[in-house]
């Protein structure tokens, strides 16, 4: 049995920034706690995060701490070589401080239990159309914690930082939805106009949940809970990124 014990929103301003209301649930699920965030970050902090992904798609680097793994490139899997398993882009941000410092002293602040996170790894994985995920757990630790924070970048991603093509598809969905109920009509609109990918993740005791990753969502879970990134649709040009810290508590 699945159940919300706690729903909230908050207002995040930075200066010279506008301000994001962030909406968070909190499930309590096998004796652990799914929290799914909507607007994690404010829009400057989300439009910094956005740079600096371009940059490294781009190998635009050189200003940043870097290692032998922060190159972006193809081959990741979430569960190593396997027969079926379809491999994806990736590079790491464990030595940028905008992500180790910066962004993790947000992360820190969701709670009071997660005021003493400590950082395993963080990198950044990208998917396009068909390039599906596994179905894995990141850790055998009860003390280990995944948090991911999501970004969708068009094919012209460096012609379009603000997301206005992602925004009118989001905007002429929402619209389908609320004017024409139906079914039908509410499916064809999605094939349409989502752009998104899906996270889904998976307890013993209650039905798979699917939460779709919009920019700036997140999700924070246990990482010995079984879950799977999905791409984007058939026909998508968008690439799926996901920032993924691998967390614990000592």
């Amino acid at each position: 049995m699945i159940n919300v014990f706690e729903k909230k929103s908050s207002v995040l301003k930075n200066i010279n920034d506008k301000s994001v209301i962030r909406e968070e649930k909190v499930y309590k699920l096998d004796e652990s706690e799914l929290r799914v965030f909507k607007n994690f970050l404010s829009e400057n902090d989300f439009a910094k995060l956005c740079e600096i992904l371009i940059d490294y798609i781009k190998s635009k680097t050189k200003n940043f701490a870097t290692n032998v793994r922060s190159n972006f490139v193809f081959g990741h899997s979430s569960i190593g070589w396997h027969p079926y398993f379809v491999p994806h882009w990736n590079f790491d941000l464990t030595f940028n401080d905008f992500f180790r410092v910066y962004i993790f002293s947000k992360i820190k602040e969701i709670s009071d239990w997660t005021k003493d996170f400590q950082i395993k790894r963080i990198y950044c994985s990208c998917q396009t159309s068909e390039q599906v995920g596994n179905w894995h757990f990141d850790d055998k630790f009860h003390n280990s914690f995944t948090f991911t924070l999501y970004c969708n970048f068009s094919k012209n991603f460096s012609k379009d930082v603000y997301f206005n093509y992602y925004n009118n598809c989001l905007s002429n969905l929402n619209k389908k939805s609320k004017t024409d109920n139906s079914s039908n009509n509410i499916l064809e609109a999605v094939n349409k106009e989502d752009e998104d990918g899906y996270f889904h993740i998976k307890y013993s005791n209650s039905p798979i949940r699917v939460i779709r990753t919009r920019n700036n969502s997140a999700v924070l879970f246990n990482s010995t809970c079984i879950h799977n990134g999905d791409c984007p649709k058939y026909d998508s040009e968008y690439l799926r990124c996901v920032i993924a810290y691998k967390l614990f508590i000592p």
